[in-house]
């Protein structure tokens, strides 16, 4: 047991050195993972645990219980957060998918759905987006929301919620790309275009440490709110945990008896789907403010020479990138594309002949926004 603690504490210190090496953000990132991977797998083998290359699963009925019990006692509330979290991923479309609800109700959920739209577009978006490029670095991103159609993207967004909204800007910014290409293929001027979009790496383009946390802790709040809906739709979950690379947690999950869960209704299945976005939503708003708040209450100590200015600067990041990459995991994942809980959404409101070709339009775009990274 001691031996086991030294070797962990050795990492740890393994790690600690690498991460704060100058050296490229590449090699460090490669140089980290490794030295995860291989305390992983030493880990893994050590206690026994499910999972390979590095990464495990820490198994626990604790979870479950704990899901089962706050599934029971806030039943309503859930299912109400749930319909507010469909309003928001459909907008004005949404009054006719939250059917199962009398007009009225749903009429009262639609206009909630709109206050949450437009909190989070004008007062978490325009922080989320800061934060993400200035910390990635890249510049021009914005400009894809801005020029003559710019009117077009918050009709999108009242009309089909974030869901429409992250589709129109993929397809628009596609065709740009494309028309830039065609310019360059056929008069030989290269017409400056932005990417579109880009990867978000811990040790990359991201704070390592702080990367991987901030990510983690969106894992459990998503991964907990599936879980919360699955259980109240009355579907076994069959394990849930933690998932870990190393030493270094990096989420969370439930497994939810598939198969169970697709022979439940449609409303039952939009309000397990749309949980893990709603959440993710509502928690960046939530981060946002405890952010703010904790800049405006340690002011007085944000400069060098504090003791604990360094512990400071961590949390500082850690907060900003978790509520930044809340919004921006809650608006990408509600992407109408596979693997995506977007796609799975749409194709329960329109069927898969209409899924389908959507989602391979808007895959075909998203290599088109990654294009100009390249060129």
């Amino acid at each position: 047991m001691l031996m086991r603690r030294v070797v962990i504490l050795l990492a740890m210190a393994i790690f600690y050195m690498i991460i704060n090496l100058n050296i490229p953000a590449s090699v460090k990132f490669f140089a980290a993972v490794v030295e995860l991977g291989v305390v992983g797998e030493w880990l893994r083998k050590e206690y026994k645990f499910d999972g390979e290359y590095g990464l495990f699963l820490i198994k626990s009925r604790k979870g479950i219980n704990k899901i089962n019990e706050v599934a029971l006692r806030y039943e309503r509330i859930l299912k109400f957060f749930a319909d507010v979290s469909v309003a928001v991923a459909f907008g004005l479309a949404s009054f006719l998918i939250i059917n199962w609800r009398p007009a009225k109700e749903r009429a009262a959920i639609v206009a909630l759905g709109f206050f949450v739209m437009l909190l989070i577009s004008l007062f978490v978006s325009p922080y989320a987006l800061d934060v993400i490029l200035s910390t990635v670095g890249i510049k021009g991103i914005e400009e894809t929301f801005t020029g003559e159609v710019n009117l077009v993207y918050p009709v999108m967004l009242f009309l089909s919620g974030f869901c429409g909204f992250i589709s129109y800007s993929l397809l628009a910014h596609g065709v740009t790309v494309v028309s830039a290409l065609y310019t360059m293929l056929t008069t030989g001027f290269q017409q400056e275009v932005h990417e579109g979009a880009t990867l978000l790496l811990p040790g990359i383009n991201l704070p390592f440490l702080e990367g991987i946390l901030a990510l983690a802790l969106i894992l459990v709040v998503h991964e907990g709110a599936h879980g919360l809906l699955t259980r109240i739709a009355r579907v076994r979950l069959l394990s849930s945990g933690l998932v870990f690379f190393g030493f270094i947690p990096v989420g969370a999950f439930v497994e939810p008896d598939e198969k169970h869960l697709a022979q439940r209704s449609i409303k039952e299945q939009e309000r397990v789907l749309a949980a893990g976005t709603g959440a993710n939503f509502f928690a960046s708003i939530l981060l946002l403010l405890i952010f703010l708040a904790l800049v405006f209450l340690t002011s007085d100590f944000y400069k060098e020479g504090v003791v604990w200015f360094g512990f400071l600067q961590f949390i500082y990041r850690f907060l900003g990138l978790a509520f930044a990459l809340n919004f921006v995991v809650a608006v990408v994942n509600l992407l109408p594309v596979p693997f995506f809980d977007g796609y799975r959404m749409l194709e329960l409101v329109v069927g898969k002949k209409i899924a389908q070709p959507l989602s391979i339009a808007l895959l075909i775009a998203l290599i088109l926004n990654f294009l100009p990274a390249i060129f």
